[in-house]
């Protein structure tokens, strides 16, 4: 289950997810969906020689397959933003040889 928390500051909501969590190996995600969220950055760290991926699906329900990849392969610690409509989001490790690998979302 992906840790969430919700905050509020100057009048605005911000959403906070852990998508991974200190992985070691390859992974291949967990949804979230992201509920009307329009400006959302995903904070990916921890790699050393491993290759994640950003992936994305506008299905209804949460996707059964492995939905499509957003952006190129991420090989480095790195934060991706995005302000366009999408319903549901997860980090991949599609590689993996070494590193500690978390991902981190925040939404408004």
């Amino acid at each position: 289950m992906l840790s969430t928390k919700v905050t509020r500051i100057h009048g605005k909501t911000f959403v906070e997810v852990t998508l991974l969590s200190n992985i070691i190996g390859v992974d291949l995600g967990e949804w979230f969906l992201l509920a009307g969220l329009d400006k959302v950055s995903v904070h990916v760290e921890g790699i050393i020689n491993a290759t994640c991926q950003l992936r994305g699906s506008n299905v209804d329900i949460s996707p059964i397959n492995d939905g499509v990849q957003l952006g190129n392969d991420i090989t480095v610690d790195q934060i991706i933003y995005f302000k366009v409509p999408l319903k549901w989001i997860k980090v991949k490790v599609a590689t993996y040889v070494s590193g500690e690998i978390s991902a981190y979302l925040v939404g408004e």
